[in-house]
């Protein structure tokens, strides 16, 4: 049966639906370069070659999309199908496809897409071709795709980003448990004197500015509600409410494979003509999301003459188009914003909720596997946003909520406004010039996100773009997690528009860098987000691009396999003295292993591991004692917070205050903490790994990338899960390998399992003769178990070695490279 579900690709299908053959070359990768004449062609075939490899994943993502797991799995998953019904992922897809298909193009390109999705079903229901696996260990059938089933990918991976609130809920409990002045200390800013995207030099923009619709009014200033505030000492039950919120997010999260991972980031840079060996434009890119199986990419290939498209990189299943990709002309790379696009806001009661402009009450139900009836829940709604269902929190706490009875809180997000990421994907395929490149990205919505671009004359770029609230009152960030919604202070009153968003054009360095640090000076006139990612793989980059002015491919390699880390060398600078001074310390021997480090994180590193442990005991023993151990967890899940604020209360006398531990009589100092943290690590290495010799970093940060049936607890899981590998890096290495950090108690393990780092890797030169790239993702293209492309770039990945990848995939091409094809016929 396992035999069977892999597709044979040398194969002729005939196909009233297509207007002239199409064909689908598979190369030693089985990445589809697909040839067609039309646009409407080459888009029902990318959506016939995405369902024929991507099938179970893209059903299951749909169905946290809609709210519908608990029809094929059962109650288990009730709680995750009422918190997308809730949130609304679907609903919005609706709103958004209404608005969509009033364009043309935007509406049959994904019309063309579920077509061909739907063309490759019909084939399984016919017996043509094998079901995936997956479906038949669940018992059911896929059911037909729809355009709105595409946006709701778009508004999921939005969602996926939108992390800043997770803190926003943490901060608030320190706040009420802390103070404000105390609370202040746990949520650093972003560091003097480091790595800026674009300077004060952005908003000069006349010269680039992009003649197109002003955006600027789209989020509408809403009254959004009228009365008194409820007092401060509701704070606690609102905490309550939205902690139930997150809990159940994270519990959607972590079934579709997001859920562990905090660092949503990427690296993207660009070095002009001037700065290269060929005087041609260089571009990498690796965008950072949690693994999974499937992986979350698929490499791809888009030619139709007619239409001038041939543009290349990486898709997203369930989705037309290319996403991170180059054309003839361009190329471009995507890195997460990480823009606060989202706010709470709580109304007296639910009948001033009512009294907002748009207001709907909507009855959601849900379906169960092995139950007669659904489950019923209201979900009450406004434009841009949703209140939070009493459901959310009973199904935490089986119990009502006191505060839900008395007041109404809601959840305002960009992603509920009207957007074509289509559009944007589209032109970005079709683009000849950085005023087309532009002109692209203003109908992005949310995620916000950073591109960076080249070109093959040798210019290099950097854009913003997303819909940004204006905030009237950003001053309630990020220590109140809660906005009143009758003062109009703290509104939304529109978006900021395109041409002020940040944004440059041939910087005279002849370099771009984009690693989710600050993109604005402060100066800066509107709120973005205080969650930018620490500074340290920007860092690491803007210090490896400035070693040299003659740039090729072979040094982007090496820069994208990186492990040195910029913070870890600011945070030794401080320990490193405090620890070889203290003449009292135990374990000095263990010491020399730091002394010789220069900061990098290869699997064969032993202070690699000694500093991550010493790291962990670091962090429990300045926070944990003020927190508390439940506060303490959650302040850990948002890995980049804690690693901001741990180096900033090194090296701020203002904040040594918090080295000392409140719950002794003992003053304790920076000092004492830092060798006491040494000296416990050191007792936990050898403990648990005995000499030496045996701390080896990759043994223990090691990349275990799981199958959702794994992740759902299912024996068979295992059959599906890829192998485990040894990887290098952390979170603030420009080669990422973000593990989480843990609370330090009896359960401590020696185990820092690599959750988080490069989904795909792409280095773009143009001065390749034939327009050919390096990338490479880490598994495969197929997602079926049997393939042999279900992981074959895997160890490319983890060697940090690339494929050649051809835009050259004619069927000319695909003979003499004797690549596979498939051949939809009319």
């Amino acid at each position: 049966m396992l035999e069977n579900s892999v597709p044979q690709y040398d194969v002729v299908f005939s196909d009233q639906n297509v207007k002239n053959p199409v064909y689908i070359h598979y190369d030693e990768f089985a990445s589809p370069h697909i040839e067609a004449e039309s646009l409407e062609d080459i888009c029902y075939a990318q959506g016939f070659a995405h369902a024929r490899e991507r099938m179970w994943q893209m059903d299951f993502s749909r169905r946290i999309c809609e709210g519908s797991l608990s029809r094929v799995m059962g109650e288990a998953t009730l709680s995750i199908d009422k918190f997308s019904r809730n949130i609304g992922f679907y609903r919005t897809a609706e709103n958004v496809w209404k608005y969509v298909e009033k364009d043309r193009t935007s509406r049959l390109i994904l019309e063309s897409y579920a077509k061909g999705v739907n063309a490759y079903l019909r084939l399984v229901r016919d017996g043509k071709v094998p079901m995936p696996i997956e479906f038949t260990a669940l018992q059911y059938e896929p059911e037909d795709w729809k355009p709105q089933h595409s946006i709701g990918m778009v508004k999921l991976m939005a969602w996926v980003l939108n992390l800043s609130w997770h803190i926003d809920i943490t901060m608030s409990e320190i706040n009420m448990k802390l103070g404000y002045e105390k609370a202040k200390l746990f949520f650093p800013d972003y560091p003097l004197g480091k790595p800026i995207v674009v300077d004060s030099v952005f908003w000069n923009m006349q010269a680039t500015a992009v003649k197109g619709k002003d955006r600027s009014k789209q989020i509408k200033k809403q009254n959004l509600g009228v009365g008194e505030y409820l007092n401060k000492s509701a704070l606690e039950f609102e905490i309550e409410i939205l902690k139930a919120f997150m809990n159940a997010d994270r519990m959607c999260r972590k079934i579709n494979g997001w859920g562990e991972a905090s660092h949503f980031g990427s690296n993207a840079w660009a070095v002009s003509g001037k700065k290269t060996v060929s005087g041609k434009a260089i571009l990498a890119n690796d965008p950072h999301l949690q693994f999974s199986v499937p992986t979350q990419w698929m490499d791809m290939q888009l030619m139709c003459s007619k239409e001038n498209i041939n543009v290349a990189g990486e898709s997203l299943p369930g989705a037309p188009l290319i996403v991170l990709g180059k054309n003839d002309n361009i190329a471009w790379g995507i890195t997460n914003i990480m823009l606060d696009d989202c706010d709470f806001f709580k109304w007296r009661n639910l009948q001033d909720f009512t009294q907002v402009s748009g207001y709907k009450q909507i009855q959601e139900s849900i379906h169960i596997k092995g139950k007669n009836e659904p489950f019923t829940m209201l979900v009450h709604t406004i434009p841009n946003g949703v209140l939070i269902s009493e459901e959310i929190y009973r199904g935490t706490k089986n119990e009502k909520s006191s505060v839900l009875q008395n007041a109404t809180i809601g959840m305002m997000w960009t992603g509920y406004e009207k957007s074509n990421e289509v559009s944007t994907f589209y032109q970005l395929a079709k683009a000849g010039s950085w005023s087309d490149f532009r002109q692209a990205l203003q109908t992005i919505g949310a995620p916000g996100l950073n591109f960076v671009y080249a070109d093959k004359e040798g210019n290099i770029g950097y854009q913003a773009a997303a819909l940004v609230p204006k905030r009237m009152n950003t001053q309630v960030k990020p220590t109140v997690l809660i906005r009143d919604a009758s003062d109009n202070m703290e509104a939304w009153n529109g978006s900021v528009p395109f041409d002020e968003l940040p944004s440059i054009y041939n910087p005279a360095s002849g370099i771009l860098v984009s690693a989710n640090n600050r993109i604005a000076p402060t100066h800066y006139p509107y709120y973005l987000t205080s969650h930018w990612e620490p500074a340290s793989r920007a860092e690491r980059i803007v210090e490896m691009l400035q070693d040299s002015a003659n740039f090729n491919a072979s040094y982007f390699k090496k820069i994208q396999s990186d492990v040195t880390s910029p913070h870890v060398r600011d945070i030794m600078k401080v320990a490193l003295p405090i620890l070889e001074s203290n003449a009292n310390l135990k374990y000095k021997d263990n010491l020399d292993w730091l002394k010789k480090w220069e900061y990098g994180f290869e699997e064969k590193s032993v202070p690699a591991l000694i500093y991550s442990v010493f790291f962990d005991v670091l962090l429990n023993e300045t926070f944990k004692d003020e927190l508390g151990e439940t506060i303490f967890r959650n302040y850990l899940f948002s890995v980049n917070v804690p690693t901001r604020a741990i180096y900033e209360t090194l090296l701020d006398s203002s904040k040594f205050i918090l080295f000392d531990n409140v719950l002794t009589s003992e003053k304790e100092t920076r000092e004492q903490i830092i060798s006491r943290s040494f000296e416990k690590a050191i007792v936990l290495l050898k403990t648990k790994l005995g000499e030496s010799k045996k701390w080896l970093w990759g043994d223990v940060h090691r990349l275990n990338a799981q199958h959702t049936f794994s992740r759902a607890g299912s024996p068979i899981g295992k059959y599906f899960d890829f192998e485990s590998i040894s990887t290098g890096g952390t979170s603030v290495t420009p080669n990422n390998g973000e593990y989480k950090y843990q609370v330090v108690d009896s359960s401590y393990t020696i185990l820092f399992s690599h959750i988080l780092g490069a989904s795909s890797r792409r280095i773009v030169d143009f001065s390749t003769e034939d327009g050919s790239f390096l990338s490479v993702i880490p598994g495969g293209n197929s997602g079926h178990v049997r393939s042999p492309h279900y992981s074959d770039q895997l160890k490319l990945w983890s060697k940090q070695e690339y494929r050649l990848f051809s835009v050259k995939g004619t069927r000319t091409e695909a003979k003499i490279k004797k690549w596979k094809t498939t051949e939809l016929a009319p």
